[in-house]
């Protein structure tokens, strides 16, 4: 697989969620109007949390504060409390940490590393670390990107 190609398409989703979250101010992060559940400061933790996932894949150490996974873990409830979450830098830094991390371990990844099984807790959804990780680049944060965009909207903070 040429996972140049989806570092790519990584680097544009970061590219993307930047310009997107750009004028949203950060005390209107956790606002959950017309009933939208993910909010973006939990959907931005929850990209951080899954680019920790990302990074133990390719034999990296995680970035995240060790409680931020509790927060922002596939299938919690966003906290509707501004200050349960960091600050939208503070998001959008480890996020940017995290590119330049996962881009450096996908590289330097040794001849098979991707065909490796993926943890236990995970298989059913993807069998190998190398469907993880392209996964991860190509398809996790688009999704959510999807979701901010739609926040944006019915918060009235313009186009997305």
């Amino acid at each position: 697989m040429n996972y140049e190609v989806l570092l790519k398409y990584y680097g544009d989703s970061l590219a993307a969620i930047e310009k997107l979250m750009a004028d949203v101010p950060d005390e209107r992060l956790a606002e959950q109007p017309a009933g939208l559940r993910n909010h973006p400061a939990w959907t931005l933790m929850h990209l951080c949390v899954g680019n920790d996932f990302c990074l133990q894949s390719v034999a990296r150490a995680p970035v995240c504060p060790p409680d931020w996974g509790a927060l922002a873990a596939p299938g919690s409830q966003p906290k509707p409390e501004r200050s349960a979450y960091p600050s939208k830098d503070t998001l959008l830094q480890t996020l940017q940490k995290q590119h330049v991390l996962v881009a450096e371990g996908v590289r330097a990844a040794p001849p098979g590393h991707f065909d490796l099984p993926a943890p236990e807790r995970v298989r059913s959804f993807a069998a190998t670390l190398g469907h993880i990780v392209a996964y991860m680049l190509a398809a996790h944060e688009n999704n959510h990107l999807g979701q901010l965009q739609a926040w944006k909207r019915v918060a009235g903070l313009g186009k997305a």
